[in-house]
């Protein structure tokens, strides 16, 4: 059973920055599979541990997308998109 996936309007926003190739890619594919298991990405840690992240390569580029898992409303909701340079710093201070 597949899952909703909701996005934050700052990662709406990750997204139109991003690769327009790569975004659909993102979407087409990576959304599809974290749709499907939700669980398939990392867990992350220290103050990130609510947050898990799926790495993704396209084209030379590895992208992450960062989301937090709702079990009871059966929910992604996606807060961050983007290339793996800083992005988790750039993560961190979204959530301040």
């Amino acid at each position: 059973m597949s899952w909703e996936v909701r996005w934050t309007t700052a990662s709406l926003g990750d997204l139109k920055k991003i690769d327009r190739e790569a975004a659909r890619n993102l979407i087409d594919v990576h959304i599809n599979k974290v749709k499907t298991n939700p669980y398939s990405g990392k867990p992350l840690k220290k103050g990130l541990k609510l947050f898990n992240s799926y790495n993704l390569k396209f084209k030379n580029v590895e992208y992450r997308i960062a989301y937090k898992i709702f079990p009871e409303k059966k929910v992604v909701l996606v807060y961050m998109v983007g290339s793996r340079e800083n992005f988790y710093r750039k993560l961190q201070r979204r959530i301040r």
